[in-house]
């Protein structure tokens, strides 16, 4: 019997893309690493994000922002019926340990689970919604709101559609 695929096991696939540089943000009393491959992606980021960059230590939540081609994994992705609003614009794909998450329009893959945040694809091209994930794993309602990954990955959807966010009206530097 094969073990069941969980966001671990996929994370040995993703090796080859070790993230290098990091990115520290204090949103109130809440700090959070972002780590990536791409000191091109974390400058842009820094910039969107100025108001909360900050040193942050080695501990505490995490969220790994991977530039690199579209992944091709080997995941049964589907849509989710109740979800008709998002249907068209992401697929899911539940694992024993959490989700993926792959947006249609953009390619990018959000890996979602209790200690997982990583999110993989051409991420340059996309930096609002790669902002808005980080921004997301900041807030409490996060954890609090969203008991399952299926949850987060509503949340998720729901902040990355649209264009320009005015992030100062939910954040308190």
């Amino acid at each position: 019997m094969a073990m069941p695929l969980t966001l671990e096991a996929l994370g040995f696939r993703l090796l080859p893309y070790h993230p290098h540089a990091r990115l520290g943000l204090r949103l109130g009393d809440r700090a959070l690493r972002v780590v990536s491959n791409s000191d091109r992606l974390l400058n842009e980021l820094a910039a969107r994000l100025a108001p909360w960059v900050a040193e942050c230590d080695t501990e505490g939540p995490l969220v790994e922002a991977i530039q690199a081609a579209e992944p091709v994994l080997p995941l049964d992705y589907h849509s989710r019926a109740p979800l008709a609003d998002y249907s068209e614009l992401a697929e899911f794909c539940d694992l024993a340990d959490g989700q993926v998450v792959r947006t249609t329009r953009s390619g990018l893959h959000f890996f979602v689970g209790r200690e997982t945040r990583k999110v993989l694809g051409n991420c340059l091209a996309n930096v609002s919604q790669v902002e808005r994930f980080i921004l997301d794993n900041s807030l409490e309602r996060w954890r609090s709101v969203a008991e399952t990954p299926h949850e987060q990955a509503i949340i998720l959807l729901s902040n990355t559609n649209g264009g320009a966010h005015d992030h100062g009206n939910r954040l308190k530097r």
